[in-house]
């Protein structure tokens, strides 16, 4: 015979097993943990769609299923390479510092749909970790570092900035502060393309074009900035919003913009920078990207309410002085602890 007590204590339940004959005693806990994650993609954008737009099912939320207790809450995660997430409209979702809320009143399943990159950069060398090789340009190359520094119109592809210009403040890389960029002094010639590759894409297939962009050049802190002002174009055609360099020096701004291949299936990438001023204008490009993206979904269900947990005894017998105890938790109550004669077990 035995007795079965549950007791609650803050988020921590106790169940106290007790057979009538006192061979041994057994004390139960069980913690409720309420999955709180910090969302690695904080101040991306995270909203309802409209309309949703569905497609295959692919690895978006970083969660997994979860329970709650009445009351409760937990912040639903997507991963950073997902784009620009966006949930099917529920009732129990909220928005709060770019993190994605579900409080529900009862066990409900949640629907994401996010763009995902399907293959890798099809940019080659779009890091210029291989030097410069790989693209084309009609600025000028040098390596060779006089006193008065590059000249406009010309460029170097290097890590930091302050050996090639005695105005060029020490600036590095974007994708690890070690690695290349390309080093440009503004050309006064316009429509000089700074940078250009031709790539092979799929008809039909949606893609993403990026690049960073940072200010090199800003002596003069007392006269108006005169920064670079890049413009993107894919086969002669400009593509999204011009992107204008920072007025502070050293930090990094992105392009970004969409483009569906229609029928082409060869293009040329270029970036060509309107500004054609000789004094200042001068900056560095990063992480040029260019890939295709495809729309997915995944769902993620949070069940609200007490996981059911069973604790099954064994009553050690004349003949054997051992007994067991078998718990049996649900599928979704990962992450509990029960304590059996001082000795703790996680499911």
């Amino acid at each position: 015979m035995f007795n079965f007590q549950l007791l609650k204590s803050g988020s921590i339940y106790i169940l106290n097993v007790k057979n009538s004959i006192n061979r041994f005693n057994l004390t139960l806990f069980i913690q409720i943990i309420s999955i709180i994650l910090i969302n690695s993609r904080a101040g991306i954008s995270q909203k309802f769609c409209e309309p949703f737009i569905s497609g295959p099912t692919a690895n978006l939320i970083a969660n997994n299923d979860t329970s709650i207790c009445p009351g409760e809450s937990v912040i639903l995660n997507t991963y950073n390479s997902v784009i620009d997430p966006c949930w099917q409209t529920s009732s129990s979702l909220s928005f709060i510092d770019g993190k994605t809320i579900a409080k529900p009143s009862t066990t409900t399943t949640y629907t994401v749909s996010a763009r995902r990159f399907v293959n890798s950069n099809l940019v080659q060398n779009g890091e210029f970790n291989d030097g410069n090789t790989k693209f084309k340009s009609d600025y000028k190359y040098s390596r060779n570092v006089k006193d008065s520094g590059i000249d406009e119109g010309v460029y170097t592809v290097s890590t930091t900035s302050d050996p090639f210009h005695p105005t060029f403040s020490r600036c590095s890389d974007k994708t690890t502060g070690s690695g290349n960029m390309m080093i440009v002094n503004g050309d006064t010639k316009s429509g000089a393309i700074v940078w250009t590759q031709n790539i092979t894409v799929i008809p039909g297939r949606d893609y993403v074009f990026s690049a960073w962009l940072q200010t090199l050049n800003n002596f003069c802190q007392s006269c108006p900035s005169n920064n670079a002002f890049l413009r993107f174009f894919i086969n002669g055609v400009e593509l999204g919003n011009p992107l204008e360099g920072n007025n502070e020096k050293c930090k990094w701004d992105q392009f970004y913009a969409t483009w569906n291949s229609g029928s082409a299936t060869t293009i040329t990438i270029s970036i060509i920078n309107r500004n054609t001023v000789a004094t200042g204008n001068d900056f560095a490009l990063d992480d040029i990207f260019f890939g295709e993206y495809a729309y997915s979904t995944e769902k993620i269900t949070v069940t609200v309410g007490l996981p059911q947990v069973t604790a099954t005894p064994t009553q050690p017998t004349c003949l054997v002085a051992t007994g067991s105890i078998k718990v049996n938790t649900p599928a979704l109550a990962t992450g509990l602890t029960y304590s059996i004669d001082g000795t703790t077990y996680t499911n």
